[in-house]
Parts: structure tokens; C-alpha cells; sequence
């Protein structure tokens, strides 16, 4: 079944008179562009078209707007700045709004060619929708209101009949028509006034079926009346059937106001306490008791959403105490034992003259040892392993790093050799010659000596 923008009802259904003034043949050309095949749909703005577009060479959506609002120079201007703001939103759950054009005496919106069903068709005669279905929804509409938020546009025309399941799986929300920016007043002042049937438009913008209370009150519509009018469909989805019904638009709208929906656990046993409590959540009157945004409601119905938020903090245990400083422990008494030894085995080696333990270390003679003798040195004591406990904290060991101390080796004073004088021998048989002063020189020689 082929679906495009706006309601896949018949002018009947969409309590337009069976003829709306739009009549176009097969085949009829608008513009040089737009080329028309079928009539796909009525909507309450008017007709919908399927049209072969020359330029982009692919189909697309015609939505015409009723003579009657298309010659009032306020609503034309008001779907001027509508489809300014459609075209800002770019989402993959979101239709598509190309263009506003006018030929022949004819306004139309040009938008994204859909196949698929609305979800009207497929919630009608009350049939209920699984909780899988339901999410997956949800969380398509969700994500296209949060790119739709996020550039200031709000929808206020959120219902099942402008929600496309399509073929490719996507779920589109589309219907711009009534969207207003966020920054723009209202012009939804004066007194309330419906058409017939419940799925028409108010003066205020909206459907009876699903307006917010905030919009029946005079009030600016937002993000929030979206999540509203969302939550409505969500409760439908679910229950079957609407929260609120009314022998008149009159009598329904007030019922947004003024009633209490029936329980939604009472009628669908089989929904998680979170969901359930996320849609009595939407359907709050003051919109301040809402959620804040899209995304806090998409993550409100996640299904781990309460069980992530309500999950205790387990402490873990404290880590097992390690063996690494025992293990430490015994190879510091082990290198303390492998020195003791060694000093004990190097004495029981020395020269039997090496000083007793009890005499104070004397420095060995040169004249009477050999070879130096080692001192001994004192044992390190081990550090002692600490003891373990059931829960002991982190063990430090220090291990002394062991000194091997050196004999001490004596010292030798040497003195200066003293600087003798080399006196040549006298010989008895070389007599020396005669000199008057060689015995004065003598005398003094031996003075010297």
C-alpha cells in the first residue's frame, strides 16, 4: 500500500465534502516539473497527489491545500514560514519537505514520496501492537522529534495517521503542515472550535484525539506538547484503544484537561513497570512533569532502564595478600647465611696468630706475617619475616645489601735515605803531594764527619 504525506483517508473519512475542489487527471503537468499519476490520499488540508518530478527524475508527494485556506493571505503566509522551518529538519525518520509551489490558482507542498502503511491502518478495529513493535516505534519518532527539536521546530500534529511503517523498515513521522518554530508566538488565541469527527484539526492546531491539554487552554504549543501528543499514541498502541473518548471534539479535548486515563497496567498486564510508567509520565497535564526531551524519554523506555537505575553497588573484596614478600623474606635470611658462612670458612683458613675475638684488632708485624690477615666482620642480623593476617596489608621487605669489609693492610714509614758523602780511600802508598793548605782542608773534612 503507497502512503505519502499526510492522512491515507478519503475526503469522507477526513470529513472534507466529497469534493474538495482538486481534481487533477493522470498525466497533467504542473509547472513544466511535475508530472501527475494517482490520487494516493486526503488529508485535512486537502488532497494528496503521487507526481513524477522531471528534474530530480524520482516520485514525490504532492499535498494540496483546500481553496478556501489557500486564498486567506494569513495561512498562506503562515505555510510559507511552516515549510521554511520543515526544510531545516533532516532526519532519516523524518519526511522529507522540498518545496511550497503555486501554479494554475493551486498551492501544494512538494515532499518525500513514501511507501508503506500509516500506523492508523495498522491499529485499526482496536488491534493492539506487541511490546517489541511498540519500542521500535517509539524509538524511530523519538529520534525524528529530537532532530526536529533541536532546530526550534515543533510538530503539534502527532497521530497515527501521520506515521509511516515503511517498507524499508524506517518509521517516519511526517506532516509538517501544522508546525510552528518554538521562537514564533502563537497565533492559536480565541475560542476553540472543531470540525467534525475526532481526527480533524482544531483552530487551536492539533487533533482532538491526541491534542495537549496546554493547546486546549490558549497555551504555546513545544517539545512538550509533542511528547504529549506522543504519548497518547504510545497508550493507544499498547491498550488498543485511546486514552480518552467523547460524543464531541468539544467533550474529548476537555477530557485532556480535565480526566484521568484509565490505568494503563489495568488494561495490558504483560507491560514492564518502566513502560508503564513512562507513558503515565507523557500523559501528565503540567507540562513541567513531563520529560525534558525526547532523548530522556527514549531512554526512559529502554529496556534495561530501570534495572540500570536501580542496580546496588557491590564492593568488591579486597585483593588476596601475595606470597612475593615472604618469598623476599627468605632469600634475604638465605644471602645472610651464605655470608655468615663464607666469614666463618675465611677464618678457620687465617694464621693461627690472628688476634681472639675478645682482643681488640691489632695491626699484624711486617717482620713476623707473611700475608695480612682479614678482620673478621660482624654477622648481619636478617630482617625478620612479617607475620600474616587474614587480611595483612601490602608487605615491604628491605633487604640489606651485604658489605664484605677488606683487611686492613699496616703502613710502613719510610724515612729519607740520608745523603752521605763519598769520601775516596786514602791509599798509604800514593803520597800526596805537598799542599800548605791540605791540612787545614783536612780538619775540616773530619769536623764533618
Amino acid at each position: 500500500m503507497d502512503a505519502a504525506l499526510g492522512n491515507t483517508l478519503t475526503p469522507a473519512q477526513a470529513g472534507l465534502p466529497p469534493d474538495d475542489g482538486i481534481a487533477l487527471e493522470a498525466g497533467t503537468v504542473l509547472r513544466n516539473r511535475y508530472e501527475v499519476r494517482d490520487r494516493i490520499g486526503a488529508g485535512g488540508m486537502g488532497a494528496v497527489y503521487c507526481a513524477y518530478d522531471r528534474l530530480i527524475e524520482a516520485e514525490v508527494a504532492l499535498k494540496f491545500v483546500r481553496p478556501s485556506l489557500a486564498q486567506d493571505p494569513k495561512e498562506r503566509n503562515r505555510l510559507r514560514h511552516e515549510v521554511k522551518h520543515a526544510q531545516s529538519v533532516t532526519h532519516k525518520n523524518v519526511a522529507r519537505t522540498y518545496t511550497l509551489e503555486e501554479t494554475d490558482g493551486h498551492l501544494f507542498i512538494v515532499m518525500e514520496r513514501l511507501r508503506g502503511v500509516t500506523l492508523q491502518a495498522r491499529l485499526r478495529d482496536g488491534q493492539r501492537a506487541t511490546l517489541e513493535e511498540t519500542l521500535r516505534v517509539a524509538r524511530g519518532l523519538l529520534g525524528g522529534l529530537a532532530a526536529a527539536h533541536e532546530r526550534g521546530v515543533a510538530h503539534r500534529d502527532i497521530k497515527p495517521a501521520n506515521i509511516i511503517l515503511c517498507d524499508d523498515g524506517r518509521v517516519v513521522l511526517m506532516d509538517f503542515g501544522l508546525a510552528r518554530a518554538g521562537h514564533e508566538p502563537s497565533t492559536a488565541d480565541g475560542p476553540l472550535r472543531v470540525a467534525a469527527g475526532s481526527h480533524t484539526q482544531t483552530q487551536l492546531g492539533g487533533t482532538p484525539g491526541y491534542i495537549a491539554p496546554e493547546l486546549v487552554r490558549g497555551g504555546k504549543g513545544g517539545p512538550r506538547a509533542d511528547l504529549y501528543s506522543f504519548g497518547v499514541v504510545l497508550y493507544e498502541m499498547l491498550a488498543g484503544q485511546p486514552p480518552f473518548h467523547g460524543a464531541t471534539p468539544l467533550e474529548l479535548v476537555m477530557k485532556h484537561v480535565e480526566a484521568a486515563p484509565p490505568a494503563l497496567a489495568n488494561l495490558r498486564a504483560d507491560l514492564p513497570p518502566h513502560v508503564v510508567a513512562a507513558v503515565e509520565r507523557l500523559l501528565e497535564k503540567d507540562p513541567a512533569a513531563r520529560f525534558a526531551s525526547a532523548d530522556d524519554t527514549r531512554a526512559a523506555l529502554e529496556p534495561n532502564a530501570a534495572s540500570v537505575s536501580s542496580m546496588p553497588i557491590i564492593a568488591l573484596p579486597p585483593p588476596a595478600p601475595r606470597r612475593r614478600g615472604v618469598l623476599i623474606a627468605a632469600t634475604a635470611v638465605a644471602s645472610a647465611g651464605a655470608i655468615v658462612a663464607a666469614v666463618l670458612l675465611f677464618s678457620h683458613h687465617s694464621p693461627a696468630s690472628a688476634p681472639s675475638p675478645s682482643a681488640s684488632p691489632q695491626l699484624p708485624s711486617a717482620a713476623t706475617t707473611p700475608s695480612p690477615t682479614p678482620t673478621p666482620t660482624p654477622t648481619p642480623t636478617p630482617t625478620p619475616a612479617p607475620s600474616l593476617s587474614p587480611t595483612p596489608a601490602p608487605i615491604a621487605v628491605t633487604v640489606p645489601k651485604p658489605t664484605v669489609t677488606s683487611p686492613k693492610k699496616p703502613r710502613i714509614s719510610v724515612k729519607p735515605a740520608e745523603i752521605v758523602p763519598v769520601v775516596p780511600a786514602k791509599d798509604p802508598q800514593v803520597k800526596p803531594p805537598d799542599d800548605p793548605g791540605a791540612e787545614k782542608r783536612r780538619r775540616k773534612l773530619d769536623l764533618v764527619e
